[in-house]
């Protein structure tokens, strides 16, 4: 099976020679449980996310399985298979969520806005980048959202990237503070998953 999409959530992946695999910070050294969330959403929003994911999933198997055929596109496919990667983990997420009640995203139907070139942060945010207390707690929240909302493999990079950089910049009383902490643990958590690094839990139903 074809694994990828084309065109997934947060935009499709950056062109290049073929995706390269950045280097990351080492797994976050926390018990999972820490970071689970008690979803706001219900059973019917994560079927419809789940059955709108699902098409998406296989129109980009589709569209895959077209590159395949065509000589000169092992650049395009590569990037297509690397973004149904997380498109699919992202699924099983889901899938977790609304079966077990774990690997919940904080949030569904974010508005995604991704910057090309060599910039700090590459992720448009809502939220202010202020390093107070109050507004570096808004900012990881929004962070975690958006850490677990990825479907292709340019969002997973610039989330990661967006949470390197945002991670060093508050004073270090603000640095250690527990609510931000855990939020952050919670991106890094979700990125990690979504990028296929994460190991697996027993799961038991609900």
């Amino acid at each position: 099976m074809i694994l990828g999409t084309l065109g997934a959530a947060c935009g499709g992946a950056q062109s290049g020679e073929r995706y390269v695999e950045p280097t990351v910070k080492s797994e976050p050294l926390v018990d999972a449980e820490s970071t689970e969330v008690h979803p706001s959403y219900g059973r019917a929003d994560m079927e419809r996310v789940l059955a709108e994911e699902r098409r998406a999933l296989a129109e980009g198997q589709t569209a895959a399985e077209a590159l395949m055929l065509q000589k000169g596109k092992a650049v395009e496919l590569s990037l297509a298979l690397a973004d149904l990667s997380v498109q699919r983990r992202y699924i099983e997420a889901m899938e977790s969520c609304r079966d077990h009640g774990v690997w919940c995203p904080p949030r569904l139907g974010l508005t995604w806005t991704l910057r090309d070139g060599d910039v700090d942060v590459p992720v448009s945010l809502d939220a202010e980048q202020r390093f107070d207390l109050e507004s570096w707690r808004k900012l990881t929240r929004e962070l975690w959202a958006r850490g677990c909302d990825c479907r292709s493999m340019r969002c997973v990079d610039a989330m990661t990237r967006t949470v390197d950089v945002l991670e060093a910049r508050p004073t270090a009383e603000v640095q250690g503070d527990h609510e931000a902490s855990v939020a952050l643990t919670g991106a890094r958590t979700c990125l990690w998953r979504l990028r296929g690094k994460a190991g697996k839990r027993a799961l038991a139903p609900l």
